[in-house]
């Protein structure tokens, strides 16, 4: 692999040991997929919970960040289980540890502490075309897909190198000649204009499935959609299957039109998608049979500011039934302005729950409270990892329903 005298210097141990690491890691990794050279990175996105921590403290010592660096949610949050009473503090007090150490590591390393999925929404959003490499999947899809920035589906080792030398090995779909659509997936009779983010997200689900790990265009989708719902129909395509990039025809920067999507290529499958084959990946997401509620979570990917105000809309003046929590994902620069707003004071009032950590399967009250069997959400992704992580159960359907369902302690399907 080629690499500038900068580079060359990194590998050398000019730079100190954590550069040194990182640049040999990003190499190996480069080299393992023919990469000719590295590009600069624009940002980086970084797991730093308790668990990769021997890694951190190798490809962190002595070094800086050298590009905007944030952090991924923690998996657990055991000082907030703590807090609401639902773990003895001795139970965790050890991971509570680890977690801080990982966290001092990173704040001197330069990483910005969100801990947020949702990080386009809190100033990680390099320009169309820039070269990024972030963890999370939900995050990698959006990127590629909504905003046209160039990642590919690093792991979390790849993530660290990155944030710490600034590089990235060339490849991939950072390479504008890997960037078109191989499956063309188009729309028969469904009511798209009438879609919630649940429709989205069940439609997402059933394609990631099929599409598995290739390009896809999307042709048929509203040119107005708001990112609020389309991050429900991007974030379960790698969830389902192993989709990197979604090119949305009208809507996606690099599709304007399905002629661009396809790079002027005939598709190599076509995919129709019918509404019995909503109904069907529908049927899939909802597993709990019994219509009681016990928790409903919300905000996977992490919740924007929009979506907090319509929850609030729909809580205001009301509480949560007495045998059930309602949690929502949010990172702590949008709850700050929830909370000069006044909408998260209405949901707390309610008796909703704000957290920074993950809201899906590594729910508080999924990780450590004691009799979940039901949840509610409004997100696919939390849907599968629930089932597949849990003993917990799922009703599957749009926030409005899971707000009304936290508030009733009852579920009804909501499906059309």
């Amino acid at each position: 692999m080629f690499l500038t005298k900068q580079e060359k210097m990194m590998q050398q141990g000019e730079y100190g040991p954590g550069v040194q690491k990182s640049m040999d890691l990003l190499v190996r990794y480069g080299e393992a997929f023919d990469a000719e050279r590295m590009v600069r990175a624009n940002s980086a996105h970084v797991l730093i919970d308790y668990r990769p921590e021997p890694l951190l403290s190798e490809l962190t010592e002595g070094a800086r960040v050298n590009t905007l660096t944030t952090v991924h949610p923690k998996f657990v949050d055991p000082r907030l289980a703590t807090e609401l009473s639902i773990v003895d503090k001795a139970e965790v007090n050890e991971i509570q540890q680890a977690f801080d150490h990982v966290s001092d590591l990173g704040k001197k390393a330069g990483f910005i502490q969100t801990f947020t999925c949702s990080q386009y929404l809190i100033g990680n959003l390099p320009q169309i075309g820039g070269f990024s490499s972030w963890t999370g999947t939900s995050g990698q899809v959006i990127g590629n897909s909504w905003f046209g920035v160039r990642l590919n589906r690093d792991g979390a080792s790849a993530n660290l190198a990155t944030a710490i030398t600034g590089r990235i090995p060339y490849m991939g779909l950072l390479r504008p000649e890997n960037r078109y659509g191989e499956v063309l997936t188009e729309l028969n009779n469904l009511d798209i204009e009438d879609f919630n983010e649940a429709h989205y997200g069940a439609l997402g689900y059933y394609l990631g499935a099929i599409i598995e790990g290739r390009t896809m265009v999307i042709n048929g989708i509203p040119l107005n959609i708001p990112l609020d719902q389309c991050k429900y129909l991007l974030s379960p395509l790698p969830v389902s299957g192993a989709v990197a990039l979604c090119y949305i025809v009208g809507v996606s920067p690099e599709a304007p039109t399905l002629e661009a999507a396809l790079r002027n290529r005939v598709p190599k499958e076509r995919v129709i998608v019918e509404k019995k084959d909503l109904r069907k990946t529908w049927e899939e997401l909802n597993t709990a049979i019994d219509e009681d509620v016990d928790l409903v979570t919300l905000g996977c990917p992490h919740l924007s500011i929009t979506e907090i105000k319509d929850i609030a809309s729909l809580l205001e003046g009301k509480k949560i039934n007495t045998n059930v929590n309602l949690t929502l994902g949010v990172s702590k620069p949008v709850y700050t302005l929830a909370k000069e707003t006044g909408y998260a004071g209405i949901i707390e009032e309610a008796g909703g729950i704000f957290h920074d950590s993950c809201a899906g399967a590594s729910n508080p009250f999924l990780r450590f409270g004691k009799g979940v069997k039901t949840i509610a959400t409004n997100s696919a992704r939390a849907a599968h990892y629930t089932v597949r992580e849990t003993k917990a159960e799922v009703f599957y359907g749009s926030y409005e329903s899971c707000v009304s369902s936290a508030i009733t302690g009852k579920w009804r399907d909501e499906f059309k």
